[in-house]
């Protein structure tokens, strides 16, 4: 893959707080890394913290490509709260509008990681390493995100029992929240 870009970026944390990570993004045809690293004077949000937000904005800006893995860096710090690197790959839900949600980590291998950096345009690359679902199968509800049961899926539909129920499988946008902020 070949590196297109290697340096600082900034984004907007928690309330607004001014954070940075250094990313590094590599490309080889459809395919896109992004190694987001969590830098030692990062007086804002994490990049954890902040996983689907930062992730979907990259996404954006690297034209949202099909294969995209997203992958967490943290370098050691002995003596620190980090005493050893840690590689993390991202997958993530994505909503009706694209937006990501409902971030999961899986722990790599930092060898794991230059073995896939290593894959060159035209070569299998493991679908294990996707963080976003492959487009064309949705199985959780466009309306809500909740898990679509096997009857939806069968009959076509994109919303689940509760937003039909409720008359939201034809409405856009995020399903209401009462007042408890629970769908």
């Amino acid at each position: 893959m070949k590196k297109t870009y290697d340096g600082g970026y900034a984004y907007t944390g928690y309330h607004g707080c001014a954070s940075r990570c250094h990313l590094r993004v590599y490309r080889a045809g459809p395919r896109v890394v992004v190694i987001a690293t969590e830098i030692e004077d990062n007086a804002g949000t994490s990049v954890t913290n902040v996983a689907e937000r930062l992730a979907y904005d990259i996404w954006q800006r690297a034209g949202r490509p099909a294969e995209f893995a997203w992958i967490e860096h943290y370098p050691a710090r002995p003596g620190g709260l980090i005493p050893q690197e840690s590689w993390q790959l991202v997958s993530f839900k994505r909503r009706a509008d694209g937006e990501f949600y409902e971030p999961k980590w899986r722990s790599v291998a930092g060898k794991t990681v230059e073995e896939l950096l290593a894959t060159a345009d035209g070569m299998a690359w493991p679908a294990a390493w996707q963080s976003l679902p492959q487009a064309g199968l949705t199985l959780d509800c466009t309306r809500c995100g909740e898990p679509l049961g096997i009857g939806a899926v069968l009959a076509g539909t994109r919303f689940c029992a509760t937003c039909r129920e409720r008359g939201l499988g034809n409405l856009a946008g995020p399903a209401p929240q009462d007042e408890e902020g629970k769908t």
